[in-house]
């Protein structure tokens, strides 16, 4: 035991695989918490790959391959559309996360709303949905000032801590 202990490619090693292990444990604390809602799931999925596109060492390749493999396969498994709209309705974050994706725009994500709200509720939405969710999206009409509230009640919050 001595012998491997004194063996610096023992602790590379062990040093990789924690490299490796500590993104989905952190993710599993999270998503576990009591307090965890679906939106915290996606931004968790969105931190892992994040997390293991930036392994660009060789060693890391095949690791990194896999996992993100399995973090796409079980994407591809779940309903999609409830967890974007968690994001897009969390009042931090609403479409920032998906400002790359040029097909989560803002017509798109309305049509998404509207066909969740169908299916929920199962009535189509009143007539001035539309209209709230671009004033919502847009911070215009009775949601300008909310950007500025959240900003405010962030760093209230940040002070806390």
């Amino acid at each position: 035991m001595s012998v491997c202990i004194k063996d610096p490619l023992f602790w590379y090693a062990i040093s990789w695989m924690k490299m490796h292990l500590k993104p989905p444990a952190f993710a599993a604390n999270l998503t576990q918490a009591t307090l965890c809602r679906i939106n915290t799931v996606l931004l968790t999925f969105g931190f892992l790959m994040m997390q293991y596109k930036s392994m660009l060492e060789p060693e890391d390749v095949g690791a990194v391959v896999a996992i993100i493999g399995s973090i796409e396969w079980r994407w591809e498994k779940c309903d999609q559309e409830i967890f974007i709209a968690a994001i897009v309705l969390n009042l931090f974050y609403k479409t920032t996360p998906f400002s790359h994706i040029p097909e989560l725009n803002n017509t798109n994500i309305c049509t998404l709303l509207e066909c969740l709200y169908a299916h929920f509720f199962q009535y189509e939405p009143p007539s001035e949905f539309d209209n709230q969710l671009s004033h919502y999206l847009q911070d215009t009409g009775e949601f300008q000032n909310l950007n500025v509230r959240c900003r405010q009640a962030e760093a209230s919050t940040n002070l806390k801590v």
